[in-house]
């Protein structure tokens, strides 16, 4: 994700993603673990091919939302600054993502030419700005963030 190869990115994070593992009924049976909890490893062998082991690592569950959230949305909060720098696969046209904190903030992503990486253009509020860092006090009540891809 941090090279700008949004499709192999997220490939790979679906690999590692318990809810792909636990899809359907027979996914369910022959995973055994919690869709939400990523375990720690998942038996190779017979009879427990595909079965998740090792739950509840209080870890590896916070990383891999750190991969999805910071590394393949792109979206990060520091020190009250918000930016943004999604690698995400080509065929993602158009999503969004709401935060509660510190205020309600919409970002909607565009991305009209299909690329993996890169940000062409941001809007707050309605209005373009140049930064790349948003300094989310500078603006009061709901904040709405439109970022086309490019």
């Amino acid at each position: 994700a941090m090279l700008g190869h949004g499709s192999r990115a997220f490939e790979l994070f679906q690999m590692l993603n318990p809810i792909t593992h636990s899809m359907g009924t027979e996914g369910a049976s022959r995973y055994q673990g919690e869709p939400y909890v990523l375990c720690g490893d998942v038996y190779g062998v017979a009879p427990h091919e595909g079965r998740a082991g090792w739950s509840w690592y209080t870890g590896s569950a916070g990383w891999l939302y750190q991969a999805a959230v910071h590394h393949i949305l792109g979206i990060s909060l520091k020190r009250g600054f918000l930016s943004v720098n999604p690698s995400i696969p080509a065929q993602w046209r158009e999503w969004s993502v709401t935060l509660s904190r510190p205020r309600p903030v919409t970002i909607t992503f565009y991305n009209p030419d299909g690329v993996e990486s890169g940000v062409k253009e941001i809007r707050v509020n309605g209005d373009v700005i140049s930064e790349r860092a948003i300094k989310l006090e500078t603006y009061s009540g709901e904040i709405a963030i439109e970022v086309i891809l490019g």
